[in-house]
C-alpha cells in the first residue's frame, strides 16, 4: 500500500507513546504522539488521528492540564463521530465525563459517562462499560447521592464478577466501603474493604491494598479495635 509503512510507523508511534508514559517519561510520550499526529494527517487516515488526539488527551490528563485534554478529547471525537468510530467515541465520552467530574461538573460528567455505557453495550466492550459504571457510582458519590451510588457499584461489582475482572471487583468493593463509611455503617463498610484488599493483594494492586488499608485502620481506630 502507499502508506502501509507510515501507516504501521504512526501506530507503533502511538503504542510506544501508551508505554513511556506508563513509565512516567511524559516527554518520550509527547514526542512519539506529535509524530504520530503529523504522520497521520500526511497519510490523511481520519482513524489514526483521531486515536493520536485520544492518546495525546490521555497524556495530558495524567499531567492535570486539563483543559489542553479536553481540546484533544472533543477534536478526536469529532473525527469519531464522522467515521462512526464506536470504540474511540466511547472512550472520548468516558474521558470528557472524567475531565468534567474533575472540573465539578457531575451532571455533565454522568452524561457523557451514560453515553459510554450505551456505546459499549452496543458494541459488546464489557470492560469498558464496567470502568464506566464504576465511574457513574463515583459521580453519584460527589452527588452524596448514596442510594444510586451504591446501585452503580454494586451493578459494576457483579458485572466486573461476571467476566472475572478481577481488577474492577477491588475497586469495586472499595468503592461500596467509601459509601457504607459514609453513612457511619463502618462495619458493613469494613467488610467490603476486606474483600478489596484481598483482591487488590492477589493481583499486586499496590495502590488498591494502600487505599482498603487505611480505610481499615482508620475505621478500626474509630471503633476502638485498631488491634484487629
Amino acid at each position: 500500500e502507499r502508506y502501509g509503512f507510515k501507516y504501521d510507523h504512526a501506530l507503533c508511534l502511538n503504542n510506544l507513546a501508551t508505554v513511556y508514559s506508563n513509565l512516567g517519561q511524559t516527554a518520550l510520550a509527547f514526542d512519539c504522539l506529535e509524530k504520530s499526529l503529523a504522520l497521520s494527517k500526511e497519510m490523511k487516515n481520519k482513524k489514526r488521528i483521531a486515536s493520536a488526539y485520544l492518546n495525546l488527551g490521555a497524556v495530558y490528563s495524567k499531567q492535570s492540564f486539563h483543559d489542553r485534554a479536553l481540546e484533544c478529547y472533543e477534536q478526536s471525537l469529532a473525527l469519531a463521530i464522522e467515521l462512526n468510530a464506536k470504540e474511540i467515541m466511547s472512550s472520548c465520552y468516558a474521558n470528557i465525563g472524567i475531565l468534567n467530574k474533575i472540573k465539578g461538573n457531575v451532571v455533565e460528567a454522568i452524561k457523557f459517562q451514560e453515553k459510554a455505557i450505551t456505546i459499549d453495550e452496543e458494541t459488546g466492550n464489557k470492560y469498558g462499560r464496567n470502568i464506566n459504571l464504576l465511574n457513574i457510582g463515583n459521580c453519584y458519590m460527589e452527588k452524596r447521592d448514596t442510594l444510586k451510588a451504591l446501585y452503580y457499584q454494586h451493578l459494576a461489582l457483579l458485572n466486573c464478577a461476571s467476566i472475572d475482572d478481577k481488577s474492577g471487583v477491588a475497586s469495586a468493593l472499595y468503592n461500596i466501603s467509601n459509601l457504607y463509611k459514609n453513612d457511619k455503617v463502618n462495619r458493613v463498610g469494613i467488610g467490603y474493604a476486606r474483600k478489596s484488599f484481598e483482591k487488590a493483594n492477589e493481583l499486586g494492586l499496590l495502590k488498591g491494598k494502600r487505599n482498603a488499608a487505611l480505610y481499615l485502620y482508620r475505621n478500626y481506630f474509630e471503633l476502638g479495635e485498631i488491634d484487629s
